[in-house]
């Protein structure tokens, strides 16, 4: 391994441990929300393992929904600044600009532990993100809670994608027919019910299908410090 490349693998090894000590992070979930082997990322953090791959950094960004500057912070800066382009991801990561700006943001309200849906008035509009292009029925909410931290803050706006069905592992917006929504991770769904997952604290709840009048999947985020 060239030495700029053991720089960068210990920058990035620094950044994650620094990462999951802050945010008390619990490496199996994580790892089994990425698809990847628990063993992968402590190899690294142990240095048993001399590099972490693109790819299973991307796999854990994206499980997380934590943009990959706020993990690995040194080295995606160090490829802003040499004009290289970030790790490719799910999400927005702040920029915008990426179509016009006519997607609605839909204010979601603190209702009964949960979050009530506003659809009756659309106060502002946010730029439309490129893989929402041909989303019509797509929208944005901003994060307004903890529930789900540290995978969405407050303050964070998320891109819904109404059209995508969702499966086990997704996260989504999921509102009932009483209007209320929430933001949650989809842990299992049958025809009869949902098992819906918050992190903050960590608690499975359990819609039934009759009271379920959607489940949205959540495709991206703009993170926003």
């Amino acid at each position: 391994m060239a030495k700029q490349q053991r720089k960068e693998a210990e920058a990035r090894r620094r950044d994650l441990q620094r990462f999951i000590t802050a945010r008390k992070i619990k490496v199996a979930p994580w790892a089994k929300a990425a698809g990847v082997s628990e063993g992968t990322i402590r190899n690294f953090l142990t240095k048993r393992s001399a590099t972490l791959t693109q790819a299973t950094v991307d796999a854990l960004v994206a499980a997380i929904g934590v943009p990959a500057a706020v993990i690995f912070p040194s080295t995606e800066k160090s490829q802003a600044r040499k004009g290289g382009a970030a790790a490719p991801t799910f999400m927005a990561e702040g920029r915008g600009g990426f179509g016009a700006k006519d997607l609605p943001i839909i204010a979601l309200a603190k209702a009964g532990g949960g979050q009530r849906s506003n659809r009756t008035h659309t106060a502002r509009l946010t730029e439309r993100p490129e893989y929402l292009a041909r989303v019509k029925t797509a929208y944005a909410s901003e994060i307004h809670d903890a529930a789900m931290s540290p995978a969405f803050e407050r303050g964070w706006l998320i891109y819904v994608d109404p059209t995508e069905t969702a499966k086990a592992g997704d996260n989504v917006v999921a509102t009932l027919t009483d209007g209320s929504s929430a933001v949650r991770r989809l842990v299992r769904k049958s025809k009869g019910a949902v098992t819906l997952r918050q992190f903050n604290p960590r608690k499975d709840s359990e819609a039934k299908a009759a009271s379920l009048a959607s489940l949205h999947v959540i495709a991206g985020v703009r993170y926003r410090k």
